[in-house]
């Protein structure tokens, strides 16, 4: 069954905007968000009335600044197509009203698996007891905040947000500032101080899409502990409750991937859902081990793989035409190697192509 959408309220327009962007920096070769996949939905006010004007922006997989913003119709409609299978992250704004934030699964070709994104909006005067002027001057921090975030100012930025933390009273609002501040810990490397936060929230929450997010966060600060193994267990808990996590299954192979560790990472790729990309880098290290142990079978396999997904791959094409070198096929080497070449003809192992084309005439 498709998971449907979970919402969750913040407390100003914008606030999470510039939250939700994974400070993880160790993933090697972001994944692509394109693809053919259809996202869809709505944006109302608590009275069912359209918001024309409202924005959507989508985020794949967590990733910062990867994805589209779509404005809403003057039905209060919108939708996209052109996003890759896998799970993204909306952040719904409208000028004078709180923002939202909510998860979508997409599949590329199956439109009936990814479900409608209905959103209600409440005015910003509401959020804060009505008290515009107040509403407006913790806006003006947060902005604040926010601007700094997007420039790595992660300690003016958290100062900003405890700010704000001292003079809220609601316990959401509290949570979700101080997710924030362990977002900036995050941003400056400070591992131990973010999974501190971070933990302290998966103990005071029962809400399943919560305790996920909180846990790959904690992983993310295990990973820059160095702790690998703790960073993988996490993520674990998080596919023994959720085996269709695809974004944690992507965050373990990630963080197996940045800490050398491909071959432990192979198992994770494997488990990835019919239509998710696999990491290329990931898999092209796999490709490049095998070949160097003399697995030629193994290796015209691993960068096969990578061309799946991304055929204009010059390195897979490259080491894919050493490959069948090594498998005694001359002339699929030599339309492997050609390909490169027409590929990329300017890459450093252009002339090493050249030369293996030139022997094999």
């Amino acid at each position: 069954m498709p998971r449907r959408p979970k919402h969750q309220q913040y407390l100003l327009a914008a606030f999470f905007a510039l939250l939700v962007a994974a400070f993880f920096a160790a993933a090697a070769g972001a994944q692509d968000w394109k693809g053919v996949g259809r996202a869809r939905g709505s944006v109302k006010d608590a009275e069912g009335k359209p918001l024309p004007g409202a924005t959507v922006t989508l985020r794949f997989n967590g990733k910062e600044g990867a994805g589209p913003t779509v404005k809403v119709d003057k039905k209060g409609n919108w939708s996209y197509i052109g996003l890759i299978t896998g799970d993204f992250t909306a952040i719904v704004e409208a000028e004078g009203y709180v923002g939202a934030e909510a998860s979508l699964h997409i599949v590329e070709y199956d439109a009936s698996a990814s479900q409608p994104l209905n959103v209600e909006l409440r005015k910003a005067e509401a959020a804060t007891g009505g008290n515009q002027a107040e509403a407006g001057r913790l806006m003006g921090v947060l902005a604040a905040g926010n601007e700094k975030l997007k420039n790595k100012q992660y300690a003016a930025a958290r100062a900003d947000y405890e700010a704000v933390l001292a003079e809220v009273k609601d316990p959401a609002q509290q949570n979700q500032l101080n997710a924030a501040i362990g977002d900036t810990y995050l941003g400056e490397g400070k591992g131990a101080e973010a999974r501190a936060i971070y933990q302290k929230l998966l103990a005071e929450t029962a809400d399943p899409a919560l305790q996920t997010s909180y846990r790959q966060r904690i992983a993310r600060g295990y990973y820059l502990e160095k702790n690998i193994d703790q960073s993988v267990k996490t993520l674990e808990e998080v596919l023994a409750a959720n085996p269709q996590d695809t974004a944690s299954l992507r965050l373990i192979i990630d963080i197996l991937v940045s800490a050398g560790r491909e071959a432990q990472a192979e198992p994770y790729m494997a488990r990835l859902p019919k239509g998710e990309k696999i990491d290329a880098d990931a898999m092209l290290n796999l490709g490049i081990t095998a070949y160097n142990a003399g697995d030629m079978e193994a290796a015209f396999e691993k960068f096969s793989r990578v061309l799946q997904d991304y055929p204009q791959n010059a390195d897979a094409w490259y080491y894919l035409g050493l490959a069948e070198l090594g498998r005694g096929r001359t002339a699929e080497a030599k339309a492997a190697l050609q390909k490169f070449l027409d590929i990329a003809p300017s890459h450093k192992s252009a002339a090493d192509a050249k030369q293996f084309l030139a022997e094999l005439k």
